[in-house]
Parts: structure tokens; sequence; C-alpha cells
């Protein structure tokens, strides 16, 4: 139940984050390594932004499960 209860949390947090990259990304007025890096990986495959976050986050998650970390700002 706990799950169900958190899962429009997470869906809500990823849309304002979202978001923000999106107005970022727009406004020109710099950005963070990872957003070079997906926005550079846009302009060099038929992807936009958001497809290339898509893609690198499936291909980074399968290395990041083994580590059996958690995100400390998750749990609180």
């Amino acid at each position: 139940m706990l799950i169900l209860g958190r899962f429009p949390q997470l869906l809500a947090g990823l849309v304002v984050f979202g978001a923000g990259l999106g107005v970022v990304v727009t406004a020109g007025n710099g950005m963070g390594p990872w957003t070079v890096f997906h926005e550079g990986a846009a302009l060099r495959t038929p992807l936009s932004i958001g497809g290339v976050i898509i893609v690198t986050g499936v291909c980074w998650w399968p290395g990041w499960w083994p580590s059996r970390s958690r995100s400390a700002w998750g749990r609180w």
C-alpha cells in the first residue's frame, strides 16, 4: 500500500523536475553536466533531449541496481 501511495508523488516529482530542466534548457542560462551531455547527444542523434534522458536512464539503471545503494533524499 505504501508503494501505491508514494507512486503518484514520484510521478509528480518527475514531472516538476522535467519541467524545470526544460525551462533551464530553453532559457539558455547554463546547464548541469548531465544536461549538457543529454543535449549534446540529442544534437547528434535523431532523439529529442527527453528521449536521450530516458535512454540514458534505462542504460544506467542496470549498472546501479547491483550496488543496492539508495537515494537518501528518497527515503525521507
